[in-house]
């Protein structure tokens, strides 16, 4: 009996251990977004009608309002400090996640999307299709968020 304990205690440490190796590391996400071959910065409006035609655009269920084609290596450095280190701390189970913000950036065959809410502070990644982390954002992050939807001309979703 004590045979197959262990076996089974190897095992379920070797699949542990090969989620881990499998999972991109936060730098390996950001290196994807800093030098993404496209990134679009998207103003979201969770509170717009979805029966309206201007809502037919939408970013995981949330209708996009406008975006902001990123090109520039500033831009996206910017994005990207603002998105990572993560902050780690508890989601705030008091609001639901309603993104006013996203971004797609892709390299080569690989995608990440990143939805942004404020309201709760939470942060939902996902890479290739597959939720790959939740976690805490920075209120000093929408200030910049703004400004580049601004500077692209996008309009911006009331809070």
């Amino acid at each position: 009996m004590k045979r197959n304990h262990w076996l089974i205690v190897g095992c379920l440490s070797l699949l542990v251990i090969a989620n881990y190796v499998q999972r991109p590391r936060p730098l390996d996400l950001r290196d994807l977004l800093q030098n993404s071959d496209s990134c679009t910065l998207l103003s979201l409006d969770p509170k717009a009608d979805p029966a309206k035609p201007t809502s037919k655009n939408k970013f995981y269920e949330t209708p996009i309002l406008g975006e902001a084609i990123i090109s520039d290596a500033n831009e996206k450095t910017a994005l990207a400090e603002n998105l990572f280190p993560w902050k780690d701390s508890e989601i705030n189970p008091d609001h639901t996640h309603t993104p006013h913000y996203g971004i797609r950036a892709v390299r080569g065959s690989r995608k990440l999307d990143v939805s942004i809410c404020f309201a709760c502070q939470d942060v939902i990644f996902v890479l290739d299709g597959q939720v790959y982390e939740h976690q805490r954002i920075s209120f000093d992050a929408k200030r910049l968020f703004n400004q580049i939807l601004q500077q692209h001309h996008v309009a911006l979703a009331k809070d």
